[in-house]
């Protein structure tokens, strides 16, 4: 590996590393920790947020928001797949599907 590449991972690991920080900063109530949990958190922010729902407690099996009306909703965030399906778990009443693309923008 040459200095220059690895220059430019270690630079792109420090820049996440500090967007990490400042999404816990602005979204505390977010894990915002590892690649995965990334993709996750960011997915259920942005639906939380579009459709005025409530994020899910902590430790919430099966659903992750609540409507206003008190329906649990379970949200499939996906980057790179296919085919998306939804988990074993079907305690929710709702469920939604956002996709995530490059720049971080999304589709429903």
């Amino acid at each position: 590996m040459t200095a220059s590449r690895t220059e430019a991972i270690r630079h792109i690991l420090a820049t996440l590393f500090a967007a990490q920080g400042a999404l816990k900063a602005l979204a505390s109530e977010f894990n915002w920790a590892g690649m995965g949990n990334l993709l996750g958190d960011y997915g259920e922010f942005i639906c939380i947020e579009a459709y005025g729902l409530e994020k899910a407690p902590a430790g919430s099996s099966g659903y992750d928001a609540i409507t206003k009306d008190g329906l649990t909703v379970q949200m499939n965030k996906f980057k790179a797949s296919t085919q998306v399906e939804p988990r074993r778990s079907t305690d929710y009443s709702l469920m939604k599907i956002l996709e995530v693309g490059i720049g971080s923008k999304y589709n429903n």
